[in-house]
């Protein structure tokens, strides 16, 4: 299943590289080519509390999509932040 742009997703496994657990929640924000038949996404992953704990490109292979109750509810939150960053 391909993602698009603020899409929410789960980590389905352990990323050590960036210190991330499975089951830490992310929004898509860039979809790149892809490469050699592989996938990669631009995630942007948030704390428990909403922090953001970082940016990191993935693979699809590691992601899962998130249970749509709690989409819409990040993908807000998301809008807003991007909002005041522009403004």
């Amino acid at each position: 299943m391909a993602f698009k742009e603020l899409d929410i997703v789960v980590l389905v496994e352990d990323y050590p590289i960036f210190n991330l657990k499975k089951g830490t929640v992310g929004v898509i924000v860039h979809v790149y080519r892809k490469i050699e038949n592989k996938q990669p996404y631009e995630i942007e992953f948030f704390e428990e509390d909403g922090a953001t704990k970082g940016v990191f490109t993935l693979l699809q292979k590691y992601l899962k999509k998130r249970n749509i109750k709690k989409q819409k509810e990040i993908k807000d939150y998301t809008l807003n932040r991007l909002k005041m960053i522009k403004d």
